[in-house]
């Protein structure tokens, strides 16, 4: 076998697996838990059935859907919010109306439920706790 040959493949080999041995050290989220990515954004989860299943959106904090057409815009119909996962350091606020009026509620965390808000949000605030 060709010495030049053999190196270059014995070194792609070492990196390959010293790749493969890193991205097992790294820590795995688990099922269903609300992590930050490594670029440092916060995503909030929005389910449209409780207990978090069925369809969900991931919304960028911050985030403020002011409309049913800004809701909309993000794949969120009106009246449709039935739980929530929020990271740690956030809190969204639903509000009943548009334009963030009338009836409101703040989370932070899990909600499995939301309350007398479930399935009645018009517009959405997501932001850093202050």
């Amino acid at each position: 076998m060709n010495p030049r040959r053999v190196l270059p493949l014995c070194i792609g080999l070492i990196l390959s697996a010293a790749r493969v041995a890193w991205a097992e050290d790294a820590p795995k989220p688990k099922l269903g838990e609300t992590t930050v990515t490594r670029t440092g954004k916060h995503f909030v989860d929005v389910y449209f059935a409780e207990n978090f299943k069925g369809k969900s959106v991931r919304l960028e904090v911050p985030c403020e859907l002011n409309s049913d057409a800004r809701m909309k815009e993000k794949g969120i119909l009106n009246d449709s919010i039935q739980s929530l996962k929020i990271p740690d350091g956030i809190v969204v606020t639903l509000y009943a109306n548009a334009g963030f009026s009338g009836p409101s509620m703040t989370f932070h965390g899990k909600a499995a439920t939301l309350g007398e808000l479930k399935g009645q949000a018009s517009s959405l605030k997501a932001e850093a706790k202050p």
